[in-house]
């Protein structure tokens, strides 16, 4: 999944939920999904609060967090290599294409 957009109305949030934990959304652009064997989280723009298995870190631009297995606990962010953010994208990229729309994939 790819989300691209703005940081919600003041007062609302927007929180994304997957098996692996949950993704508080603060006006960003993110990729989560499966990256390099586990599920990954990478922020582009803006910033992510990801929480499962008890820990919540927090997530800036450049950096991307790992979660090893559903009922894991998110990894201290870290910088991502070029090569893996690429490989990232291209996996999401064919379903922004076929469902016609950008921002959330």
């Amino acid at each position: 999944m790819q989300f691209d957009g703005e940081a919600p109305p003041l007062g609302r949030s927007v929180s994304i939920r997957s098996p692996f934990g949950s993704i508080a959304v603060r006006g960003t652009h993110f990729f989560a999904g499966p990256s390099a064997g586990v599920f990954g989280i990478f922020v582009f723009r803006g910033s992510v609060r990801v929480t499962a298995a008890g820990r919540q870190v927090d997530v800036t631009e450049g950096k991307g967090t790992n979660i090893e297995r559903v009922g894991s606990r998110p990894t201290s962010p870290t910088t991502w290599g070029a090569e893996r953010i690429r490989l990232a994208l291209a996996s999401v990229e064919g379903l922004s294409r076929r469902r016609g729309r950008a921002g959330i994939s």
